[in-house]
C-alpha cells in the first residue's frame, strides 16, 4: 500500500508530484424559483389531500423534492417564503382544519425551515 502524503496546501503529494483531491463537488445551479405555480397548488390543495394517505404522501414528497432543489440556494425561495408561510399558517390557525391537515401543514413549514 502506498501511502500518501499532504502538503500545507491540502493536495496529496506522491513522489514528489502534486495532485489535486480526488473529490469534485457536483452543483445545480438555478436561476429563480420555478417551481412557484406548483408549490403553490400543493399547498392549496393541502384541504383536499390530508384524508388520503397515498395522495398525502405523493404530495409531500413532491414537495420535499421542490425544495430539496434549492437546499444549496435557499435566496432562490426568499421572495416565495411570505407567500408560502401565509398559506400554511391560514391551514394551522383555521379553527374548522382538523388536527391531520394542521400536521400535514406544520411537516410542509418544517421541510421549508431545514
Amino acid at each position: 500500500m502506498v501511502l500518501k502524503e499532504m502538503n500545507n496546501d491540502g493536495f496529496e503529494q506522491e513522489d514528489n508530484k502534486c495532485m489535486e483531491p480526488d473529490v469534485i463537488a457536483k452543483g445545480n445551479i438555478l436561476e429563480s424559483f420555478t417551481e412557484s405555480q406548483e408549490t403553490q397548488e400543493l399547498i392549496n390543495h393541502l384541504r383536499l389531500a390530508y384524508e388520503d394517505l397515498t395522495l398525502r404522501e405523493k404530495v409531500l414528497e413532491k414537495f420535499k423534492v421542490i425544495m430539496d432543489k434549492y437546499q444549496e440556494q435557499p435566496h432562490l425561495l426568499d421572495p416565495h417564503l411570505e407567500w408560502m408561510l401565509n398559506l400554511l399558517l391560514d391551514i394551522i390557525q383555521d379553527e374548522a382544519s382538523p388536527p391531520p391537515l394542521i400536521h400535514l401543514a406544520f411537516q410542509f413549514l418544517y421541510i421549508i425551515s431545514k
